[in-house]
């Protein structure tokens, strides 16, 4: 254990979390969880982080992240497009062009990234806790590099924006 730490808890979903955060960078998390998508066989951080982040801050807290004694990372838009559910333009194949090899708006973004308007609920898959909201990926959009790529899992969208903003993070390995 660390001699400096901040120590938080957290209730997400109904889930609590025990969060703590150490001077060596690390953050340990217990009593939170993963989910595996049998579809990708990626794992999910679950719930979600749960706090705003700026983009910067999104990528330390998932690489310095210990859960499971596991590494991990801020998922690239494709790897956060996977967890797209029930908005078929924006899950992976969809209609929607943004992905890892393509992060263009003139080229990438069509109409189709706009998303499936609000519903009850977020446009993940059941087994995911966390605030519906938008949620960083590591992707930083081609022609600027201070801005990333989102998805916003309340109307299923993909977007960019400036990475000094804040948003919320799910990490992945």
């Amino acid at each position: 254990m660390c001699n400096h730490c901040k120590f938080q808890i957290l209730l997400i979903a109904g889930v609590i979390a025990f969060v703590a955060g150490c001077s060596s960078g690390n953050v340990e998390v217990s009593g939170g969880g993963t989910w595996t998508d049998p579809a990708t066989g990626y794992v999910w951080q679950n719930p979600s982080a749960g706090d705003f982040m700026t983009w910067q801050k999104a990528m330390d807290y998932c690489n310095n992240l210990n859960l499971d004694g596991k590494q991990w990372h801020l998922p690239t838009i494709s790897e956060l497009r996977s967890i797209i559910s029930d908005c078929p333009a924006t899950q992976t194949g969809g209609e929607c062009g943004v992905t890892d090899s393509c992060l263009y708006l003139s080229s990438c973004h069509t109409s189709g990234c706009n998303g499936c308007g609000s519903k009850s609920g977020c446009y993940w898959d059941s087994n995911l806790t966390g605030i519906c909201s938008w949620y960083w990926s590591s992707s930083m959009y081609a022609l600027y590099s201070d801005n990333a790529w989102y998805v916003f899992f309340d109307n299923g969208s993909v977007y960019y924006d400036y990475k000094t903003i804040t948003g919320y993070v799910r990490c992945v390995r």
